[in-house]
């Protein structure tokens, strides 16, 4: 893994989990949209789930804003956003890049 990677948005991550936590005073995954599978002995995490949404929401929103902050901050040669198609993300990165 990056050190860069992983640290140069740390202050966001801060920002993003402090506003995660704000929403109920504490984010519970496990007692709701989750079940346990005694195969892998983990629980499954449906992020469809209704009580999920908010946190969902929150996180979209602010990777929204992160891109925004990315663009603002680009060099000039690269910051017209008319001409960028950023797709929504179907999944995470690969861990090691």
């Amino acid at each position: 893994m990056s050190a860069q990677r992983d640290t140069h948005f740390a202050n966001f991550a801060k920002l993003l989990w402090e506003e995660l936590f704000g929403l109920y005073g504490y984010i519970d995954v496990v007692s709701f949209g989750a079940d346990y599978n005694s195969d892998t002995e983990r629980y499954e995490i449906d992020p469809e789930h209704e009580d999920h949404g908010p946190y969902i929401e929150i996180i979209a929103r602010r990777a929204y804003d992160l891109m925004g902050h990315v663009v603002e901050h680009a060099p000039a040669s690269v910051s017209d956003a008319d001409n960028w198609n950023v797709p929504d993300m179907d999944e995470l990165p690969e861990e090691a890049q």
